[in-house]
C-alpha cells in the first residue's frame, strides 16, 4: 500500500524539479536537517567558548610571568566568568542538542483503557 502523497513541490519556474513527498518522507528529511544544524549549533558554541578560554588562559600565564598586571579581584572575575560560560554552554547545549522525548500516542484516547487506583 503506497502512502499518499501531502506535498507537490511545483517551483519549476525558479529552476527546481518538482517532487513528489509523502508525510514520512518529509518527516524524515526536516529530521535529518534539524540533526545537522543541531551539528553546527554545537559547533559554533564550542569554537567560541575555545577561543574565550584560551584569551583567559593567556591572560592567566601573562600575568603569571609578569608581563601583565591585573587586580586579584579582576582575575577572580575573569575566571569565574568563564566557569560561568561554560556551565551555560553546557546547558544550551544539553537542552538544544538532547531535548526531551515528546510522548507519542500509540492509540486514540478514546480507545485506551482507564487506569483504576
Amino acid at each position: 500500500m503506497a502512502a499518499p502523497l501531502v506535498l507537490s513541490a511545483d517551483a519549476d519556474d525558479k529552476g527546481y524539479i518538482a517532487v513528489d513527498l509523502t508525510l514520512d518522507q518529509l518527516q524524515r528529511r526536516n529530521l535529518a536537517q534539524n540533526i545537522e544544524l543541531r551539528r553546527r549549533f554545537a559547533s559554533y558554541l564550542l569554537t567560541i567558548h575555545s577561543a574565550v578560554n584560551v584569551g583567559v588562559l593567556a591572560l592567566v600565564f601573562l600575568i603569571a610571568l609578569d608581563r601583565a598586571h591585573l587586580s586579584e579581584k579582576v582575575l577572580i572575575t575573569l575566571i569565574a566568568s568563564t566557569v560561568a560560560e561554560l556551565a551555560g554552554l553546557i546547558l544550551a547545549v544539553a537542552t538544544y542538542l538532547f531535548p526531551a522525548p515528546k510522548p507519542r500516542p500509540d492509540r486514540p484516547p478514546a480507545s485506551r483503557p482507564e487506569k483504576r487506583g
